[in-house]
């Protein structure tokens, strides 16, 4: 006969001898949902049909009134040496099924799921699949990936967003972990990996036409190939926080769609001139590198409204960039030898100035003076020795 017993969620049908015994129905019952018989808490119509580890095995079933077709309900009670975690429902066949299809996941409860060393539960993978964004982010301590998950360059050519904040380990590189699956990515973060520019396939992330949104923040790359130039519809950059020691010009003549760059905490030493061609630049952070010149091409960018060169070697501004930048409201060159004074000196300062307390209009007004208000320069000369 057979008998239905309901764990949790699931249901799970008992096959038992005609004449059988409790002792066959807890053998069953542990077959079927992985709770061993000393920890079986078995109901019937709302009545305890069988306390774990209580009742003699060999009693009959037919005396207990179970016919073909009966109903139970299974608790399962702590104990040692349970095979499974104590409540949780055990898998039905079709559940894994799915597991054992899905590439790089482990065919064990979703939250105990590893892949590589990471974890990854078939959860995650339907969420990437529905929405087309994918995480993963590598706490203190957890472990890093040297290449992509299976799930995931599985679910790749779906995926918008990829953000991948410290789980890429700076052992990975371009043939353990591709960009080109990801042909429909529109943004695309892998920050705080410590990567070295020879673990990017920067060929195959100059394809990713779609691409809007790039950070590279917080890795370890010495320079930006050429190959980023092709990313035309790019809207974004953030590679601030590596070891940048110059930027392709050829690239940057093709970022003309570009509205934010931010290329702070580097070893830059100059700007190139192309930086004019990016028409469409609003924010341009440059702080904390090495530069000691401003380029006359800064002049061209009409749309920039936040220019931060705190931390440099600056002497001196060019009055093109106060004259004619004329959107420019914000412009830092603090611990910079340039001072206040030189700066109100230069011409185009007045321009600029008067732009600049335009911003600050409503804070003037109520007599409320935020930090943006200052000049944007020391009045004393800094030397800075990097």
């Amino acid at each position: 006969m057979e008998v239905s017993v309901r764990f949790g969620s699931s249901a799970h049908i008992v096959s038992l001898p005609a004449e059988g015994t409790l002792g066959d129905l807890r053998a069953g019952v542990e077959a079927a949902t992985g709770v061993l018989a000393r920890q079986q808490k078995l109901l019937c119509r709302g009545k305890v049909l069988a306390e774990p580890g209580a009742g003699r095995d060999d009693t009959r079933l037919s005396s207990m009134g179970l016919v073909a077709g009966t109903k139970l309900m299974l608790l399962a009670a702590t104990g040692p040496g349970p095979r499974r975690a104590v409540g949780r429902p055990a898998e039905r066949p079709s559940q894994r099924a799915n597991v054992a299809a899905s590439p790089g996941l482990d065919p064990r409860p979703a939250s105990a799921g590893m892949v590589s060393g990471f974890p990854v539960t078939q959860a995650q993978i339907r969420v990437w699949k529905a929405t087309g964004i994918a995480s993963l982010g590598a706490g203190p301590g957890a472990p890093t990936l040297d290449g992509w998950p299976p799930a995931l360059l599985e679910a790749a050519p779906g995926l918008r967003v990829l953000s991948c904040h410290g789980a890429l380990s700076p052992l990975a590189n371009p043939f353990s972990a591709p960009l080109a699956p990801f042909c429909a990515l529109q943004r695309l973060s892998l920050t705080g990996c410590g990567l070295p520019s020879a673990a990017l396939d920067w060929r195959a992330l100059g394809a990713l036409r779609a691409l809007a949104k790039l950070s590279l923040r917080g890795n370890a790359l010495r320079a930006l190939p050429c190959a980023v130039g092709d990313l035309l519809a790019l809207r974004e950059l953030d590679v601030a926080c590596n070891l940048l020691e110059s930027l392709p010009g050829a690239a940057m003549a093709g970022w003309t769609t570009l509205t934010l760059l931010d290329v702070s905490h580097n070893q830059l030493r100059c700007l190139p001139g192309e930086v004019g061609a990016c028409a469409s630049l609003e924010t341009l952070l440059a702080g904390n590198n090495r530069l000691a010149v401003i380029p006359a091409q800064v002049s061209a960018l009409q749309l920039l409204k936040t220019l931060n060169l705190d931390c440099n070697r600056i002497q001196a501004v060019p009055p093109a960039v106060l004259r004619d930048c004329g959107a420019l409201r914000t412009l830092s060159l603090h611990d910079n030898p340039i001072t206040v004074e030189e700066l109100r000196n230069t011409e185009g300062w007045a321009a600029h100035d008067a732009r600049r307390r335009q911003k600050h209009d409503k804070q003037l007004g109520s007599e409320v003076l935020g930090p943006g208000m200052d000049e944007g320069a020391d009045a004393h000369p800094v030397q800075n020795w990097k």
